[in-house]
């Protein structure tokens, strides 16, 4: 049901399209947060376009060509759906890996980086 205006009484009033009120933040900076959001929604983007890729995928293992109508038309079958929620959720523990490390492993693997990049670059 459409909500109407005062001034038009015909025409609908358009969606919120953002979330009102203040942004959550999560961590001590709020930089680190807009950071972490940033990233979040490149995650979601790279998700979409895995997602997308293995329909074109899919569709030329079935010798069908690609096109927008073909791929909007893909049926995914609960199999297709679970191997795609393994790489989504795959992608998710690489992204946040050093998030779910213990200050101590985070402080040994944030050391050790470093030393690999000088060992690599005196090759």
């Amino acid at each position: 049901m459409a909500v109407k205006t005062k001034k038009n009484p015909q025409k609908p009033k358009p969606r919120q399209r953002f979330a009102k009120g203040r942004r959550p933040f999560f961590h001590d900076d709020p930089a680190v947060d807009k950071l972490l959001a940033m990233v979040m929604a490149l995650t979601g983007e790279v998700a979409v376009l895995k997602d997308r890729l293995d329909t074109h995928e899919r569709l030329a293992a079935q010798g069908q060509v690609a096109t927008p109508q073909n791929i909007e038309a893909f049926e995914v079958d609960e199999a297709v759906e679970d191997t795609r929620e393994a790489a989504r959720a795959a992608m998710l523990a690489r992204v946040f890996r050093i998030l779910a490390l213990d200050d101590n492993a985070r402080a040994a693997a944030e050391k050790g980086y470093p030393g690999l990049i000088d060992k690599f670059a005196k090759l």
